[in-house]
């Protein structure tokens, strides 16, 4: 059934409207972003099925390919709905720039949002200044980590070049399980070596996901 051929005041917009946005479902939300639907399938249709192959929080986080093997969901929709939640993370992180950095939660939850349903590890370098005060942050690298191509250069050459005076390293699992791997301590341990030769301090080296995190205190490694 097309959407215009719903008694109007059963449509989710005017539903939306009239009782606001928690009165509808989760399809229903989605179908008021994807605003047509495709075919015999109304815009709410689309977005049962995307619930239906991926759950919600799975839509929240698929990729733009998964979307487009969804039946319905062209190119066009697809980028709407990564553009619309990329919106949505961002907003609920904020801001790093200018953050005061007192302990790792501080750091830990603007990356949880940012980085934890990412596919790919992604490795991000996050520069502070005399006062803990967030300067910048750079993803330095994308893919496995492996402590061959995650160069201390390239990472000290931009804490250099911001006039940092120490920094935080943070990636993201995408398996979920935040303990870190033996070559996340080995990347660790170069940093904090190179780190002393620089004068740069290596606060800490923070590994999240999109609902935990874990902090390697650098000062207990040996």
């Amino acid at each position: 059934m097309k959407i215009k051929e719903i008694f109007e005041h059963d449509r989710p917009r005017e539903r939306l409207m009239s009782f606001g946005a928690s009165s509808l479902s989760d399809a229903e939300l989605l179908g008021i972003l994807l605003q047509t639907g495709s075919g015999k399938d109304n815009a709410v249709d689309l977005g049962h099925r995307l619930i239906s192959r991926f759950g919600l929080r799975g839509v929240f986080d698929a990729g733009f390919n998964e979307l487009l093997s969804v039946s319905g969901i062209g190119k066009a929709k697809a980028c709407k709905l990564i553009a619309t939640f990329e919106v949505v993370k961002r907003a609920n992180s904020g801001r790093i720039a200018e953050r005061k950095v007192s302990c790792a939660a501080d750091v830990a939850s603007y990356y949880m949002a940012r980085l934890g349903g990412l596919k790919q590890e992604h490795f991000v370098v996050v520069l502070l200044n005399s006062a803990g005060y967030v300067i910048k942050d750079y993803t330095v690298f994308v893919g496995t980590l492996d402590s061959a191509l995650v160069h201390p250069r390239e990472v000290f050459k931009l804490a250099l070049k911001e006039s940092a005076k120490s920094i935080i390293l943070v990636h993201n699992h995408p398996s979920g399980d935040v303990s870190p791997s033996e070559e996340d301590l080995r990347i660790t341990e170069q940093m904090r070596e190179v780190s002393k030769n620089v004068g740069i301090w290596l606060v800490d080296h923070i590994v999240v996901s999109s609902n935990d995190y874990w902090s390697i205190k650098i000062n207990n490694l040996k």
